[in-house]
């Protein structure tokens, strides 16, 4: 416990969290002034500029021109169908929902991982999921079902449509 990487990492989990958790809350926010691809276009945008400086105060190369063309595809695909839809979704549901949506993603890209490699998943990698999904719902859960319990219906009708 004492290890020096223990704190690091520990320091790096408090400020993810904090991170992680405080958007949707800003993007909550945000939405009542502006549009929520607007929020998330600057989100992203200030983010961009944080790891160029990071990075190059690091020594490290910017992407050949070839890396930049997929950096710029992924980015477009990541900006218009995560961080933009759920920026805008914010606006119609409440934040902690949407948290409990988005902490849903971990367990959806571990599944797709497992099935796609045929790799059977391990006790501590699901018990970490589930630890994760049911400490975010203890923490938003005021917030999250309160006030719509039809946005409750079709989060599950679309989530039963989902393969």
């Amino acid at each position: 416990m004492n290890n020096p990487t223990n704190h690091k990492a520990y320091i790096a989990l408090g400020i993810t969290s904090f991170f992680w958790g405080s958007t949707w809350v800003v993007s909550k926010i945000g939405t009542q002034y502006i549009s929520g691809l607007q929020i998330a276009y600057i989100r992203q945008f200030i983010a961009g500029i944080i790891f160029i400086i990071y990075f190059l105060m690091k020594g490290e190369k910017l992407p050949t021109l070839y890396q930049f063309k997929w950096i710029t595809l992924l980015a477009i695909i990541m900006f218009l169908l995560a961080n933009g839809l759920s920026t805008w979704g914010v606006k119609f549901v409440p934040s902690g929902l949407a948290a409990l949506i988005g902490a849903l993603y971990p367990l959806f890209a571990v599944t797709i991982e497992a099935a796609i490699t045929r790799k059977a998943l391990r006790p501590l990698t699901v018990t970490g999921l589930i630890a994760g999904i049911l400490g975010i719902a203890v923490v938003f859960y005021e917030n999250a079902f309160h006030a719509a319990p039809q946005v409750m219906c079709l989060v599950f009708y679309w989530a039963l449509l989902q393969p």
